[in-house]
């Protein structure tokens, strides 16, 4: 992508510039550089002229200046801005359902349908998982097919659905491993270690966050790490209260990777989770001084569901202070 983007620059030609942009914007996201990332999407967005370029990109495998603004939704969302995220996110959406581009409109409804999952918005995940569903079936897109249906369940879980359907991801997963894709896998080894958790399948969740941070290094993507430490943490508090050590330890993980990349929601849920930690071992104010700056950082997304958790946990450990 480098390489190209210097081809690109020195001829000047415009759409190749976009293109370029587009495509380093990509693996930076993958790599949890995102302010780099979103500065190549925005330059690709910028560059679109629909009237110029829309007709040879969409002969084309996909129209990369509308299908910027899919992952710029991502890379806000893991900074933490949850409010700016959705908007982008539902203006991809309504670019794509208008291009008539199949492969823009799924990587529209997949991309919206992961920044609401990091809304915790479990409900209207599943909903769109289901319009994904339908529209990949129908066109022809098993990869879009797969990771849809995995989300699908991963969000039945989530809501307490009694038939969250893990068999049919699995299988799904399966799929995608066989086709070796490779895209996203750790991202659904981590989905997969988060279901079997809230099942209480707990050595089943560990071997996934095994399976996900091998990916994740081998891979290079390196955005899954404080989101798969984080959630193995949470597996070993479950499985044994004497692994409250090495708990710590990956809670630790998580918040430095995550501080190193600024990618503030999942520092927000490591801080969470490891200020809960402490909670229960009789240590609120250090609990409470970790929480709250990271807390007060945000400034949109006040209304989301990991939000509304940190602001109550700090009311909790504000609570023995009161006494």
């Amino acid at each position: 992508a480098s390489e190209a983007l210097a081809v690109a620059e020195k001829s000047g030609n415009r759409y190749d510039r976009l293109c370029a942009h587009y495509q380093m914007g990509m693996p930076l996201i993958a790599q949890g550089r995102y302010s780099e990332s979103v500065m190549h999407l925005d330059r690709c967005m910028q560059l679109y002229d629909p009237a110029a370029h829309a007709k040879k990109a969409n002969a084309s495998d996909v129209n990369r200046g509308v299908a910027a603004h899919n992952f710029k939704c991502l890379a806000l969302a893991y900074q933490g801005y949850l409010a700016r995220a959705l908007n982008v996110s539902e203006t991809g959406l309504e670019l794509a359902l208008g291009s008539r581009h199949p492969v823009n409109i799924a990587n529209a409804q997949l991309t919206h349908m992961m920044v609401l999952d990091q809304r915790r918005e479990f409900d209207r995940v599943l909903e769109q998982a289901n319009v994904a569903i339908d529209h990949a079936a129908q066109i022809g897109l098993p990869f879009y097919l797969a990771v849809a249906t995995i989300f699908k369940a991963w969000s039945q879980v989530r809501l307490d659905d009694e038939d969250p359907s893990l068999i049919e991801a699995e299988q799904a997963h399966a799929a995608l491993r066989t086709a070796a894709s490779g895209v996203l896998d750790a991202e659904l080894h981590l989905r997969f270690a988060e279901s079997l958790l809230s099942l209480n399948r707990l050595s089943e969740a560990l071997k996934e966050t095994d399976a996900g941070l091998e990916c994740a290094q081998t891979q290079g993507q390196h955005c899954f790490f404080p989101e798969l430490y984080r959630v193995r943490a949470e597996i070993l508090l479950a499985r044994d209260g004497t692994t409250a050590q090495a708990a710590e330890a990956y809670f630790q993980q998580a918040l430095e990777i995550a501080r190193q990349q600024e990618a503030r929601i999942f520092e927000l849920r490591a801080a969470m989770g490891l200020a809960r930690l402490w909670q229960t071992q009789g240590d609120s104010a250090r609990a409470q001084a970790l929480l709250a700056p990271v807390f007060d950082w945000f400034s949109e997304g006040l209304e989301t569901s990991d939000l509304i958790q940190a602001r109550a946990l700090l009311a909790e450990l504000a609570e023995p202070n009161r006494r």
